[in-house]
């Protein structure tokens, strides 16, 4: 018996719920054959990166650093990365001199902060350390402090081997980190050149101590050195043509005395000449309750470096 009007009006709001069902479900199944393993629906990297362009068009919020790098679907690093450089070519082309340099990269992979709140560093593709045969990765830490979460993390969920400087010789915290069998503690200072001072302080350069390590390159590069980075650099931009790390966490300190806002730019701009960029920034925003202090003029960067080799687990093809 066919239905009457009466009875189809009555049941419209069912009807209306199963159409609606039955559209999301067809669309669902659509989008879900094109990348049966994805957690998410939309797969196709044209139309996420388009869809990530509207939205920070939309919204107005520029080269944004926050990532929308949890997207589905990354088989073609390398295709990833050149479709970042070509957007990070147009976000160079806008940039006017003087102006702010600030991370508008990608990082191609998952992204976590490792360690603490306090000392943690966002990290990229830190989950590709965990398994082999990247887990025996090569990471040096220069400045090592009382606080040492993020080498304690390595050493826990890595079989990196870890090779530390620092003058000072300050312990690490927990009172195992600098002693674990994995840990490589040598008590220099990281600068310019290679030289003892008139305080009989020992200084040494990248490049020295690769060499003495016995490394070609380097999987995670650390380097908090209260304002002496920029010297550093000065020398491992002379010494290798190919930066030799995957990633560089840093942190940049500013500040009267420390680094005059031209050396900044020339750093920032000699290293993305290499093909090194910035993915990642956090300001560390430190004041002391007594005393009124103001927050420190430093910030961490992170940085990926493009232009490695079969050695840069990186920019590899999965």
């Amino acid at each position: 018996m066919a239905p009457t009007l009466p009875s189809l009006l009555k049941a419209r709001p069912t009807i209306v719920a199963w159409l609606g069902l039955g559209c999301f479900s067809l669309w669902m199944t659509a989008l879900s054959s094109k990348n049966p393993h994805s957690e998410l629906p939309n797969t196709d990297l044209d139309t996420w990166r388009d869809t990530k362009a509207a939205i920070v068009d939309m919204f107005g919020v520029g080269e944004s650093q926050h990532p929308f790098d949890s997207s589905p679907g990354r088989p073609h690093i390398r295709l990833v990365i050149e479709r970042a450089q070509k957007r990070y070519e147009s976000v160079l082309a806008r940039r006017k001199q003087p102006s702010l340099r600030t991370a508008a990269f990608e990082c191609p992979h998952d992204i976590e902060r490792v360690g603490s709140l306090a000392d943690g560093k966002w990290t990229c593709g830190f989950s590709l350390y965990e398994t082999q045969p990247w887990n025996r990765c090569v990471v040096y830490v220069f400045g090592v402090g009382l606080s040492s979460s993020f080498e304690n993390k390595l050493l826990k969920r890595t079989d990196c081997e870890i090779y530390a400087c620092d003058h000072k010789a300050l312990p690490m915290d927990e009172g195992s980190a600098r002693f674990h069998k994995r840990v490589h503690f040598k008590r220099y200072a990281f600068g310019r050149e290679d030289t003892t001072d008139s305080q009989g302080v020992q200084w040494r350069i990248l490049q020295s101590l690769m060499k003495e390590n016995g490394h070609i390159w380097i999987d995670i590069l650390h380097i908090d050195i209260e304002g002496g980075e920029f010297q550093a650099f000065d020398t491992i931009l002379k010494d290798f043509d190919t930066l030799p790390f995957s990633q560089l966490l840093i942190q940049l300190h500013g500040g009267i005395g420390v680094v005059t806002w031209d050396k900044f730019q020339q750093w920032w701009d000699a290293i993305e000449a290499r093909g090194v960029f910035s993915w990642w920034s956090e300001p560390i925003v430190k004041a002391r309750v007594q005393g009124g202090e103001l927050p420190s003029s430093s910030s961490e960067y992170s940085f990926l470096n493009t232009r490695g080799d079969a050695k840069d687990v990186l920019i590899q093809d999965n």
